[in-house]
């Protein structure tokens, strides 16, 4: 199934139930709520189901996070995160990986089949472009649902982060607790703003679905991001969002692609 299927799937319609749900996740947030270092833990937890869908060898990953190390029961969290790695993925005994995503590649009628949404990923997949793991027991894949919400979308928000910081903006990724996906502080200090990214192929559901920016709207300019694939899709993305939230009687919401964005921020 398509990531686009699977989140028409989800029950009630409500994607980020699903993970709202899982114990791992009610695990973590109530672990942060209480440590006056718990958004640092949860930004280091993010960051490493993001760069680490897959894990060989877990303790060797998550133990040298130094916000992780000390963490209690993190085992229960990683194992409520990730399941085993099914051994039928492998080829010859080795997990075909995607180089944009680094989730685990399947086959079909047509080659490989990735899960990433980027133009470039899904080329080299057909290309039969991939790097490869070798398969052990025991090793762990990030669940379906955080692949599909955190990771893929995940991908956007280091990226952009990483190239405002290029730009001399001071970042910070999922502050309190995610209430937002980004914050960024210019250089002179005289600009604030506040991101969210969102990856939906549907310009119809994302206006639906996204509730605004709660506390952030009072001090800093807003912005919704998405991946510039979506509108190298379907370049009339951000008119048919605006078109529909107007039509809805809704705020109208600065949308704009990371590139885009990120072009725009770098004007002095």
């Amino acid at each position: 199934a398509t990531t686009e299927c699977l989140r028409l799937a989800v029950p009630g319609g409500d994607p980020e139930r699903e993970i709202e749900e899982n114990h791992g996740f009610e695990m973590l947030i109530s672990l942060c709520s209480n440590r006056v270092d718990g958004d640092d833990i949860y930004r280091a937890w993010r960051r490493t189901v993001i760069e680490h869908p897959l894990l060989t060898n877990w303790s060797a990953t998550v133990l040298t996070d130094p916000w992780l190390a000390g963490v209690e029961r993190i085992d229960e969290i990683i194992e409520a995160f990730y399941d085993r790695a099914p051994e039928s993925l492998a080829i010859h005994g080795e997990l075909p990986i995607c180089t944009v995503s680094k989730t685990v590649l399947r086959r079909d009628g047509r080659g490989f089949h990735t899960e990433s949404r980027d133009p470039e990923a899904i080329r080299r997949a057909r290309a039969g472009e991939h790097d490869t793991v070798r398969y052990r027991p025991g090793m762990l894949y990030l669940k379906r649902a955080f692949r599909t919400f955190w990771l893929l979308p995940g991908l956007t928000e280091l990226d952009l982060a990483a190239r405002l910081a290029g730009l001399g903006w001071t970042t910070s990724l999922w502050p309190q607790l995610d209430r937002v996906d980004l914050v960024a502080v210019s250089t002179d200090k005289t600009r604030r703003i506040a991101i969210d990214v969102k990856d939906y192929f549907s310009p119809a559901r994302l206006s639906a679905r996204f509730s605004g920016f709660k506390a952030y709207e009072a001090d800093h300019a807003c912005f919704l991001a998405i991946p510039d694939y979506l509108t190298a899709a379907d370049p009339r993305f951000a008119a048919r969002f605006e078109a529909l939230r107007a039509s809805a009687g809704k705020p109208p919401i600065d949308l704009r692609t990371a590139s885009d964005l990120v072009a725009e921020l770098g004007v002095a």
